[in-house]
């Protein structure tokens, strides 16, 4: 039976964004903060831009 892939998990997510920051930062530290930001950028609804 083929299953379809499930969509990313906001875990898959944090996980990819948390390794690119702190491949370019060099950075646990920075890199926790900056995907922080990053998922609560994701997750707040979009207020500034209504189309």
């Amino acid at each position: 039976m083929h299953h379809r892939k499930p969509m990313t998990t906001i875990g898959q997510l944090v996980e990819a964004l948390y390794t690119k920051f702190e491949r370019e930062l060099h950075d646990q530290e920075a890199a926790a903060a900056a995907t922080k930001r990053a998922i609560d950028e994701i997750l707040r609804p979009r207020r500034r831009r209504v189309s």
